[in-house]
């Protein structure tokens, strides 16, 4: 029973993996979901066994994630069949997509159908030149991003390269009323895990009064208006031929950093997973009665981080 409550764990910690990110204006470190078994699920601190053993699996994952104050909602694109550029729809210095809303930032990601090309937009206000104006008269945002995947390009601009330029280090400067600003960034990998995160600044005499992300039902999370958001795209697609076993260790115990080597050699690999051994005297060293959640991480040949927790019972009879 304790084996499943923590292979349960273990899949919802993929799908949570980076909700202990502190949410600061530091580029977020993407790390790949691993699921992992150690054994023996009882550790008796006074056994003289040799081996703690580890059996690690890298389970296929196409995952995106909001995170922000810790809290990690799962998330899918909106899909529409036609480009981003068309999508956003924009005229009169301003957006028209389904989801504007007058004084509300909006934020989402976009797949285009037709291609399977990923997209992020950004919109904030509604275009109200005409009377009635319901949209705000005078407001400012600037968004910060940091850690957008290599290769993306800002597929729109609202209103132009001055106010919204992913090759500027301060992405998003907008000034705007009684119409929208905004932008889309295009070009955003789909075979690669990433992991950005957008520091906001909302200002102006008649400011932006909510901030939000539009799921791909269109419901929307509410977010933090003075926090920064990490968006995540949750992907791993190996084998565990491809992990480096020397840079296998376990790196935490029960919330406290440890680092204890994997050994080299003996390895085993089976056919879904890669078993390999850790100095039982060093492990039992580092652990106390009761449960312990232990995490292993590492790397694959590609440079990719992995992590994953199990837990266990430790005894000392």
């Amino acid at each position: 029973m304790r084996k499943k409550i923590a292979i349960l764990a273990a899949v919802v910690f993929a799908l949570l993996v980076l909700a202990s990110v502190p949410q600061n204006a530091c580029a977020p470190t993407y790390i790949a979901p691993g699921r992992v078994n150690i054994h023996p699920e009882t550790l008796n601190l006074k056994s003289n066994g040799k081996w703690v053993t580890c059996e690690i699996e890298l389970p296929f994952i196409d995952a995106y994630t909001v995170t922000q104050g810790g809290v990690t909602h799962t998330v899918s694109p909106v899909e529409r069949a036609e480009n981003d550029a068309v999508y956003y729809d924009y005229w009169s210095a301003s957006a028209h997509t389904e989801f504007v809303e007058p004084y509300v930032s909006k934020l989402y990601l976009y797949t285009n159908t037709l291609t399977g090309e990923l997209s992020f937009f950004v919109h904030h206000n509604i275009d109200s030149n005409t009377p009635p104006h319901v949209g705000s008269p005078s407001a400012t945002v600037r968004f910060d991003f940091d850690g957008l995947p290599a290769g993306v390009t800002t597929a729109q601009s609202d209103d132009n390269l001055a106010e919204f330029d992913v090759t500027r280090p301060v992405e998003g400067t907008w000034g705007y009323g009684y119409n929208t600003d905004g932008g889309v960034i295009g070009d955003i990998p789909t075979d690669t895990g990433w992991s950005f995160s957008i520091d906001p600044t909302f200002a102006g005499s008649h400011p932006m009064t909510s901030w939000v992300y539009v799921d791909s039902d269109g419901s929307e999370i509410s977010l933090d208006m003075a926090q920064p958001v990490t968006i995540t795209h949750l992907y791993l697609d190996a084998e565990v031929e491809d992990i480096d076993v020397s840079t296998v260790a376990i790196t935490d115990i029960n919330g406290n950093p440890v680092s204890i080597s994997a050994e080299v050699h003996p390895v085993g690999v089976g056919e879904t997973y890669l078993m390999v051994k850790f100095d039982r005297p060093n492990v039992q060293d580092a652990c106390v009665p009761g449960d312990a959640t232990i995490t292993v991480s590492g790397e694959l040949f590609d440079g990719t981080i992995f992590e994953g927790s199990d837990t266990i019972r430790v005894i000392n009879p």
